[in-house]
């Protein structure tokens, strides 16, 4: 997942936009080239512009599937050691790294193209 988000004209603080569209044409079908937001800092309401928008990794699910990783790990090398066990173990413990890469691209792919 990635966030998105922009800058107030008036305070520059960052304000949330609340979407789940993987790029900014996407954005821009969804709720048009210019939108309003309204900055919860000073209460400025300013039409933004989509390439206006920037997005950041969200790892939180990476995080998640760390700590799950790590869980099934220490099971994995208290039970019975065997080829099968390891193969499953390699891949449990590559998930977070290929999760962490996505989440990077998508960004990435978002700020990547502007219309």
């Amino acid at each position: 997942m990635i966030r998105t988000f922009a800058r107030c004209p008036a305070c520059g603080h960052a304000i949330r936009v609340r979407t789940f569209s993987p790029d900014r044409v996407t954005l821009a079908r969804e709720r048009g080239e210019r939108f309003p937001l309204t900055c919860p800092a000073c209460g400025t309401r300013s039409e933004v512009h989509v390439n206006d928008v920037r997005a950041t990794p969200n790892h939180f699910i990476t995080y998640i599937i760390t700590g799950v990783a790590a869980v099934l790990t220490v099971i994995v090398l208290f039970s019975v050691w065997n080829i099968y066990v390891l193969i499953l173990l390699g891949g449990v413990l590559s998930l977070p790294a290929m999760v962490r890469h996505a989440i990077n691209r998508a960004a990435e792919t978002f700020n990547g193209y502007a219309l």
